[in-house]
């Protein structure tokens, strides 16, 4: 368990060593996730150009296949030889949680100061963490009632919460590989299967 910040700055930093590297790169082609949803034909010439070739014609018999995905019980479609067509309803998920984060949390406070921080950071790059997320527009005017001590002591708050929920999960599983040590085979086989079974029921 990461708190979301220290994500964030992962995402900075990462992009940051990208920034870094660009300069030393002699080919190099850039293309957003955003992007390639929206438009998956014409970065599929680009990159066939980039590349020295040509995407291939989509086969009129095609056959499908299915591949697990998630939680969903029939798992994804997906072509053999084709493309398979990207879709930006797979990101939707993920903007209403942090929409909701922002609006409706009981630590928007946090989310919002967050929000504020780094959004400077994440425009440089094209991406905004405040715009069209929250209800009337205004996270970070919201978010001048913050003060600048009150902020990092958020963070602090997180950062525990995180190392704490870290460390439970690690002791349980400490606690697991003890008990599988010392109880028999059968037992555990019998264990095994029960959570085996709960699973097909759950799907």
């Amino acid at each position: 368990m990461i708190a979301i910040h220290r994500l964030f700055e992962h995402w900075l930093h990462c992009y940051g060593i990208f920034d870094e590297d660009k300069r030393y790169l002699k080919h190099l082609y850039e293309l957003t996730y955003e992007g390639y949803v929206e438009n998956p034909d014409k970065y599929h010439q680009e990159i066939a150009r980039f590349i020295g070739t040509g995407v291939p014609e989509v086969p009129k018999d095609d056959e499908f296949r299915r591949v697990a995905q998630g939680r969903n019980p029939t798992g994804l479609r997906v072509p053999e030889r084709g493309l398979e067509i990207p879709s930006a309803v797979y990101s939707k998920k993920y903007f209403d949680r942090w929409s909701n984060c922002l609006t409706r949390s009981p630590f928007k406070r946090y989310y919002r100061y967050i929000a504020a921080k780094y959004e400077p950071e994440f425009a440089r790059y094209g991406y905004s963490l405040v715009k069209g997320f929250s209800e009337n527009g205004d996270a970070l005017g919201l978010d001048s009632k913050v003060s600048a001590l009150l902020g990092p002591v958020y963070c602090l708050g997180v950062d525990l919460g995180a190392l704490m929920r870290r460390t439970a999960r690690r002791t349980r599983g400490r606690m697991r590989r003890g008990i599988e040590r010392i109880l028999p085979e059968f037992v555990l086989n019998r264990i095994r299967q029960t959570r085996h079974n709960a699973l097909l029921r759950h799907r």
